[in-house]
């Protein structure tokens, strides 16, 4: 009887250092690679570093331009990344310029503003950086984020 409970013990303590993420308190690295359609309001993710999750995100975005108005723009985002351990949320500010051949740099600030299930009470900042290719009709973004509990 007392090996089962020190073998059930063992497993259980197994699974909470293995079976979640790592959210318990200090700071985590998280990397997020995104792709979504153009015009779309939804894509796909994947997180890696300190924490690894995946599913999709959605997002509100408003853009404001500025001369002249097709070579560079700002767009203004609430995303939110719907995963196998919780939701996050993000806000992000994005300078898209026009390098040519159809595609747009995209340079982004991000604040972490929260979250649910594992990833409650979590904030932090980052920066992100990728394409939007028009040939292609596919949005690209790789993200740094420091999150902090």
């Amino acid at each position: 009887m007392r090996r089962l409970a020190l073998t059930t013990y063992a497993f259980a303590c197994l699974a909470i250092l293995f079976g979640a993420p790592a959210l318990a308190s200090g700071q985590l690295h998280v990397v997020t690679n995104e792709q979504v359609l153009i015009g779309a309001s939804t894509g796909a993710f994947t997180f890696s570093g300190d924490v690894s999750d995946g599913g999709f995100f959605t997002f509100n975005s408003f853009f404001s331009a500025g001369p002249p108005a097709f070579f560079q723009s700002t767009e203004h985002v609430i995303q939110t990344y719907h995963g196998g351990a919780g939701t996050l949320t993000v806000e992000k500010q994005c300078l898209s310029v026009f390098i040519g051949g159809g595609i747009f740099s995209d340079t982004c600030q991000a604040g972490v503003l929260g979250g649910t299930g594992s990833y409650q009470g979590e904030h932090g900042a980052g920066s992100c950086s990728g394409f939007i290719n028009l040939l292609t009709g596919l949005a690209s973004q790789t993200c740094d984020l420091r999150l902090t509990s």
